[in-house]
């Protein structure tokens, strides 16, 4: 009886060995997820604060470096969108319809 215990127990432990390993895996990848974010927040937050601290300090340069940050930002949307429609026209005119072969019909045509 007891060896028949030990046999069921081996295949057991190895699953929950598995999974324990692969929930370490998931959570180091989480914490290192987090640790970017985080760092990311700081730098944003570090930004924020230089950026208030120039409004106060000299507000003539803050105007002209956020209408210069504006413009750069909507140049950049407009050459992305600008892009994503040439991509759009090459794809549609690079596309050409191929009918099904002759003397099948239905929904699976095959391959």
């Amino acid at each position: 009886m007891r060896d028949r215990l030990s046999e069921i127990e081996r295949p057991a432990n190895s699953v929950v060995e598995r999974k324990v390993g692969l929930a370490e895996r998931q959570a180091a990848e989480f914490r290192g997820v987090a640790q970017k974010h985080t760092t990311a927040v700081g730098k944003l937050q570090e930004e924020q604060t230089l950026r208030s601290h120039m409004a106060i300090e000299a507000p003539t340069q803050h105007a002209t470096e956020t209408q210069q940050r504006a413009a750069y930002t909507k140049q950049a949307r407009q050459q992305t969108a600008a892009q994503a429609r040439e991509n759009a026209r090459r794809a549609q005119s690079e596309y050409q319809y191929q009918s099904p072969t002759r003397g099948r019909s239905g929904p699976s045509l095959g391959s």
